[in-house]
Order: C-alpha cells, then sequence, then structure tokens
C-alpha cells in the first residue's frame, strides 16, 4: 500500500507536522480533525491539509501545495505543485489550480475552470505570501552564518557576504524567471528557512525581483538591514 507523506495540523500548538504513514493508518488522524479525503484521490509528498478541509474523488493535490481550513477540491479536480487553495475557498469538479498557483480565501474556482500563476511578482507575493512592498521595497528574510558582530556568510558560499547597512550583489544572476533555484539571492518569510545559524531582515526593490516560486524570491541584490533575535 502506497505511503502517504503529509502534514497535518498539531491539534495541542496548532503547528504543522509531517505524518509518514499509510491511508489506512492516518485515517485516526483525519478523523480527529474534520478532514475528508476520497481513497482514490492523489496526495503528493509534503502536501498540507488543514482541518476541516476536503479532497474528492480522483482529485489530486500537489507536491508542497497547500489546502486550507475548510476548503474544498472537488471531484477529478487539481491543485499544481507548490499551489494553495485558501481557508474556506473551493475548486470544483474536474477544475485545476496550476503550479505555483494561488486560491484567495473564501474564493471559488468553478468547475472545469483553470487558475494559472500570474506573471505579475507584486500580485504573487500578495496572493501566496501576504506581504506587500511600502514605496516599492520589501522586507524579507533569510537564514545565514554569523562569523562576525553584523557580518554573515551564505550557507551555500562562504565567501558571499551579507553585512548590516550594506547591499549584497550577485555578480551573474540567472534572469530565466522560470527557473527557482537558479543563481540569487533566496529570500522568504522568517520561518521557511531550515538550515543557518542566524536570520536576518533585507530590504528588497521590486525591480531587483527575478522570479517568485515555491514560497520563496529570487533577486539580484539585497540590503541587510538587521539581525533578527529568534528567542
Amino acid at each position: 500500500m502506497d505511503i502517504l507523506e503529509i502534514y497535518l495540523k498539531d491539534l495541542a500548538d496548532n503547528s504543522w507536522k509531517l505524518y509518514r504513514d499509510t491511508f489506512n493508518n492516518l485515517k485516526k488522524l483525519f478523523i480527529e480533525r474534520d478532514i475528508n479525503i476520497n481513497i482514490t484521490a492523489k496526495l503528493q509528498l509534503q502536501c498540507k491539509i488543514d482541518c476541516g478541509a476536503s479532497v474528492g474523488e480522483g482529485a489530486s493535490v500537489g507536491y508542497k501545495a497547500s489546502v486550507g481550513e475548510g476548503a474544498s477540491v472537488g471531484n477529478w479536480a487539481s491543485v499544481g505543485n507548490w499551489a494553495s487553495v485558501g481557508n474556506w475557498a473551493s475548486v470544483g469538479y474536474k477544475a485545476s489550480v496550476g503550479e505555483g498557483a494561488s486560491v484567495g480565501e473564501g474564493a471559488s474556482v468553478v468547475k472545469n475552470a483553470k487558475v494559472i500563476k500570474t506573471d505579475n511578482n507584486k500580485q504573487y507575493i500578495a496572493k501566496t505570501l501576504n506581504i506587500y512592498p511600502i514605496n516599492n521595497k520589501y522586507i524579507f528574510y533569510k537564514k545565514v552564518n554569523k562569523v562576525s558582530k553584523n557580518k554573515y556568510t551564505s550557507i551555500y558560499d562562504k565567501n558571499f557576504i551579507y553585512e548590516i547597512g550594506k547591499i549584497s550583489k550577485v555578480k551573474n544572476p540567472n534572469l530565466d524567471k522560470s527557473v527557482s533555484c537558479g543563481t540569487g539571492i533566496h529570500v522568504s518569510t522568517p520561518f521557511y528557512w531550515t538550515e543557518g545559524n542566524t536570520l536576518i531582515a533585507v530590504e528588497v526593490d521590486i525591480k531587483d525581483i527575478i522570479t517568485v516560486q515555491q514560497g520563496k524570491i529570487r533577486c539580484k541584490k539585497v540590503k541587510t538591514i538587521c539581525e533578527i533575535n529568534e528567542k
């Protein structure tokens, strides 16, 4: 029997917890969370299904996609990789939400309709991360390794430096918008990162954003603002 790898809400502290087991063994957890998933549905690795959500017959939820609280994915509908369906939203019969696209809270996608990701970075960041610019500048976050006071290095390139109050710039960024993990500076929300010993806040001008995919932003340059105390 296939093994599911799925994020569900921990009922004790409302945090996301990854479970790995068969559909039948996870049924009790689904019932406790009022989640209704048809046994014929296809759930890809590390998708998130919130309390009260439903996924219908033959429907599919892609890799790292999310279905919000009380939301529904109808029979034979599909939610693409890294896509999101907001709380109390609905995706109708045979409708599709494309890779990286999002359906907002309480919104509905009617029968057979298709939703695709927009190329407008400002709209996409607002819809997926709920972050908005001020005077065309964003505040994002990233994890780095601290080397001295106000000085940090990239996790993947020890020669790439971030210093508080200074601009860090990539010499030859990959400008292909279809590439998520290409050359560039990757930033996101404070909770996105799993590596690095220090969280910093950076300022990013909207014109320096190359692409937004998979919950993160890839850009040409950033200005380091401050170190974040996570305690």
